[in-house]
């Protein structure tokens, strides 16, 4: 949907970009071995990406406005905040783009030290980056999920990770991060991050300087709600 802003900026809101699969964990099971698992799930996304029309074909949906997209080049920086934010859900149980300390993705990015780009938005709802999908048995099966989006009208994750908008072709690096905690709701957490290269110095900015207040260019830019 698009929501206008006082500025009189419309602005289209991903209603969500956040995947459930799978039945809630019970406490006996026990959790994979997930070494390498993030890299692999970021090998296979780029798999997707360079073919993304016959991928579409295989599992059935429309192929309308994908385009083979280059390779997302694996981002240290990215991954680990995935990870941290997936280790959050599980530890806490939660499922949910803001984490407990109140921290929406694109603001979690710039806590770490990340630097976006100084028109994306900075408030607490504001996600241009982050997708995440939870109860699959692995990350592939995950990103399997997230680009089907069997269920999600508006197919969000897809259009991120498949850069079906211009927004998202700007984006070359990516992270993945996976956490499991068998006694959590979904036991296992996969966290998908997506950003244009870091840019100018951004740090040590409080919520309540300028450069963490919503800031948009005069076009329209989707947000992962």
């Amino acid at each position: 949907m698009f929501k206008t802003w006082p500025n009189g900026l419309a602005v289209a809101f991903f209603v969500s970009i956040a995947l459930f699969r799978g039945t809630p964990a019970f406490a006996s099971e026990q959790c994979a071995d997930l070494s390498g698992q993030d890299r692999q799930a970021a090998e296979y996304l780029n798999h997707v990406r360079s073919a993304p029309t016959a991928y579409a074909q295989r599992n059935s949906f429309s192929s309308a406005n994908l385009a083979p997209t280059p390779a997302l080049n694996w981002n240290p920086q990215l991954a680990a905040v995935a990870r941290r934010k997936a280790e959050s859900m599980a530890r806490h149980n939660y499922f949910a783009h803001t984490d407990p300390d109140g921290l929406g993705p694109n603001q979690r990015l710039v806590h770490a030290g990340y630097r976006l780009p100084k028109d994306y938005p900075l408030d607490a709802a504001a996600n241009t980056t982050e997708s995440i999908a939870s109860g699959a048995a692995n990350a592939v099966e995950a990103v399997d999920q997230l680009l089907i989006d069997q269920g999600v009208p508006d197919i969000e994750h897809r259009i991120h990770l498949l850069a079906a908008d211009p927004l998202y072709r700007t984006h070359t690096e990516v992270g993945i991060g996976i956490a499991c905690n068998p006694n959590s709701t979904y036991m296992y957490y996969y966290v998908v991050l997506t950003a244009p290269p870091a840019v100018l110095p951004r740090l040590n900015h409080t919520a309540e300087s300028p450069l963490f207040r919503s800031q948009f260019t005069p076009k329209a830019m989707y947000m992962i709600w």
